[in-house]
C-alpha cells in the first residue's frame, strides 16, 4: 500500500494543477480508454484510475507498479486516444544526450523524482526531473536527444 501511496503521490505531483481531479474505479472508465491503457501497459497492472478535466478536456490517468517498485501511468482521453505514456526511473536510466544538459542546467540539483514520458505515438520522449532548490519548485523537462530544456514550474509561475 505504502508503493502504491507513493506512486499515486509522485505522478500527481507531475501533472498541473487540474479544474478537476478524482480516483474513480476501472470500471467507470470508458471502455476504449482502458483498452488503450491496457495496451499500453507492458503487461502491467493498474492500481488506479484517475479522472481529469484540464481546460475542458477529459482525460484518464491509468496508475501503477513496476516490478522494480516503481511508478507508471498512461493517459488517455475518453475515445481511446492515447496521449502519454510516463514511467518512473531512476538517474542511472537517464540517457547521456540528457544527462550532460541535465547537469549543465542545473548543476548540483538533485532530483526528487525522473519521469521519462513517451508522447506523439513515440515519437517524442521527454524526461522530467522534479524537486525543489532552496525552496523553489523545479520541474525540468528535457528532450531525449538533449534539447528542448525548459523549467516548466517556472513558466507556470
Amino acid at each position: 500500500m505504502k508503493t502504491f501511496l507513493t506512486t499515486l503521490s509522485a505522478l500527481a505531483i507531475a501533472v498541473p494543477a487540474f479544474a478537476e481531479e478524482k480516483e474513480i474505479a476501472m470500471d467507470e472508465a470508458p471502455e476504449a480508454a482502458v483498452a488503450t491503457a491496457e495496451a499500453n501497459s507492458g503487461g502491467r497492472d493498474f492500481e488506479a484510475v484517475l479522472y481529469q478535466v484540464e481546460d475542458g478536456v477529459e482525460m484518464y490517468e491509468f496508475i501503477g507498479t513496476k516490478d522494480d517498485g516503481l511508478g507508471f501511468g498512461v493517459e488517455v482521453l475518453p475515445d481511446g486516444t492515447l496521449l502519454e505514456t510516463a514511467e518512473t526511473i531512476t538517474m542511472d536510466e537517464v540517457p547521456e544526450a540528457v544527462m550532460a544538459t541535465f547537469t549543465a542546467e542545473l548543476p548540483g540539483f538533485e532530483p526528487e523524482q525522473i519521469e521519462r514520458n513517451t508522447r506523439d505515438g513515440g515519437a517524442l520522449v521527454v524526461y522530467e526531473f522534479e524537486g525543489e532548490i532552496d525552496g523553489a519548485l523545479v520541474e525540468a523537462e528535457i528532450h531525449e536527444d538533449g534539447s528542448n530544456f525548459a523549467n516548466v514550474a517556472e513558466e507556470e509561475s
